[in-house]
């Protein structure tokens, strides 16, 4: 079965049920592995488990290449100061 996910508004990182099995199928029929994602929201990382009779999602945020940017510029800039004072106190 394939989820396709769509953000009609307050989607965030966080566990979601999507299927409640407790009255009909049992979920002795399925495994997480029978169920794949197509179309999803970027920006998030994604999990599926069966939890007791529900299927849960599970999204996690992903860290836009940005963020891992400025990141990187900030550790660069403080080895920067960090060797500049290191040179002028010897």
């Amino acid at each position: 079965m394939t989820l396709n996910l769509s953000n009609i508004g307050s989607f965030g990182a966080g566990s979601y049920t999507l299927f409640d099995f407790s009255t009909g199928a049992t979920t002795n029929s399925f495994v997480a592995s029978d169920f794949a994602f197509g179309t999803t929201i970027p920006g998030y990382s994604y999990g599926l488990a069966l939890l007791g009779n529900t299927l849960v999602l599970t999204a996690t945020a992903v860290p836009e290449p940005s963020t891992y940017a400025a990141l990187a510029g900030l550790a660069v800039l403080g080895l920067a100061a960090y060797r500049r004072r290191r040179k002028h106190a010897v």
